[in-house]
């Protein structure tokens, strides 16, 4: 991670304070007395936490330092014009929620996940949402699932601090760690049913790309069809919530894949999700073996898993008993 030093706090400084620390960069704050950021931190959480679909970084640290230290990045905000390296650094408003720029370093738009666009269209899409943060995260979300305008540089970030594939041991792994969005909310004011599936889906489908299941693969023919899912709800889960998902491997040879998820929030397993697989040859639209080196990969998770108590739930029907 990188270090940002923000020399005042005019303009959106406060904003890009709260965007850099969420993003897990150190900010240091020079020439300007100690303010409190708690309700910038607390938006910039929310909203980010619920546009990324996957974890963010550990949160940065906060520093107001006497003397400038060394920095990777500089934002005089000793103005209500806020400049970077010279230039004037023009973004949407707040920049926790809309991404968008109109230049910056490379680095810089990199490491904090913003991109060049139309900071005016910006601005007036969270003016027609009437200031609701929720209401534009939704928006947002939406464009994100698209690749449209700003959604497509959501949709990069996300791609480039998506979790890499984990070093193999007797343990599940962790396919997916995020917050509940407001838009996966049912009328009960916690998350649909339907969104289980959302995140097992989910947690199937980090595991496939970890094993090289990506686009290029699905391109030359091989996929996976789902033939049969069982979901228990086990405790509530609420919007806003971290959950995460830890998935275990029972079977992975030949064409058939078996899976195993547990929903995590707060420690406690609040859903389960079994998941049978068939690889499939889509030129032919029928099972068929998977590529050698997906096929090995989840071998090898497999093996790694064969060693763990059948999980509790496994095999289990509507009826059955406990």
């Amino acid at each position: 991670m990188a270090q940002l030093l923000i020399m005042g706090m005019q303009g959106q400084a406060m904003a890009w304070a709260a965007r850099a620390l969420v993003l897990g960069h150190d900010v240091a704050i020079l020439k300007t007395p100690k303010r409190p950021l708690d309700k910038e931190l607390a938006a910039a959480r929310h909203a980010m936490g619920v546009l990324i679909d996957v974890a963010l970084p550990k949160e940065g640290w906060l520093s107001w330092p006497d003397t400038a230290p060394t920095a990777d990045w500089v934002i005089d905000a000793t103005t209500e014009r806020l400049q970077i390296g010279g230039k004037p650094l023009h973004a949407a408003h707040p920049v926790w929620l809309s991404p968008v720029i109109d230049q910056a370093p490379e680095g810089f738009c990199a490491a904090m996940g913003v991109g060049a666009g139309d900071v005016a269209m910006a601005n007036a899409l969270f003016a027609a949402c009437g200031g609701d943060i929720d209401a534009a995260v939704a928006a947002l979300r939406a464009l994100k699932s698209r690749a449209l305008g700003i959604g497509a540089i959501l949709a990069e970030f996300e791609v480039q601090i998506a979790p890499r594939a984990p070093t193999l041991d007797p343990t599940p792994l962790r396919t997916l760690a995020r917050q509940v969005p407001p838009d996966w909310v049912d009328y009960n004011g916690h998350m649909n049913e339907a969104r289980y599936l959302t995140a097992f889906s989910d947690a199937t489908d980090r595991l496939l790309l970890w094993a090289g299941m990506d686009a290029a693969c699905i391109a030359e023919g091989h996929s996976v069809f789902t033939v049969e899912t069982h979901i228990r709800h086990l405790g509530e889960v609420d919007i806003r919530d971290r959950i995460e998902v830890r998935s275990q491997v029972l079977e992975a040879a030949g064409k058939r894949l078996h899976l195993w998820h547990e929903l995590i929030r707060g420690g406690d397993c609040a859903a389960t999700g079994e998941q049978l697989l068939l690889h499939v040859d889509l030129r032919i639209r029928r099972p068929a073996p998977p590529r050698a080196d997906v096929g090995e990969w989840l071998a090898k998770v497999a093996q790694s898993h064969a060693d763990l108590p059948a999980p509790d739930g496994l095999g289990r029907w509507v009826g059955a008993p406990r």
